[in-house]
């Protein structure tokens, strides 16, 4: 009976992965940065009645992500095989995350 799901991947394509979310998450930060140093009216729509205090927060969530995707894209060797179970994949971004209940709606 298998117990769990594992996969090898190439360095690299981790090294790539892990890259693309540092990217996004860099890209969050700076349009969140952006909107803190605008007054609400003029800030973007989805963040126009935010408090300063959660944009700062938010900003600080991702700085923390990225300085350990950072960590861990520094240390994988491009080279080498990885064998990664589901988890693994989803923190490397590999895999999407599985829909939270509040994607899904309550029933």
């Amino acid at each position: 009976m298998m117990q769990g799901f594992r996969i090898t991947i190439r360095g690299d394509e981790v090294i790539a992965a892990l890259s693309r979310r540092i990217a996004e998450l860099e890209d969050q930060v700076a349009k969140l940065q952006s909107d803190l140093t605008l007054p609400h009216p003029d800030r973007s729509p989805e963040r126009a009645f935010v408090p300063k205090q959660s944009l700062e927060l938010a900003i600080q969530n991702h700085r923390s992500e990225i300085d350990t995707l950072v960590f861990f894209r520094n240390r994988i060797i491009e080279t080498e095989n990885y064998v990664m179970d589901r988890d693994e994949l989803r923190q490397a971004h590999l895999i999407p995350s599985p829909p939270s209940q509040e994607d899904c709606g309550s029933v």
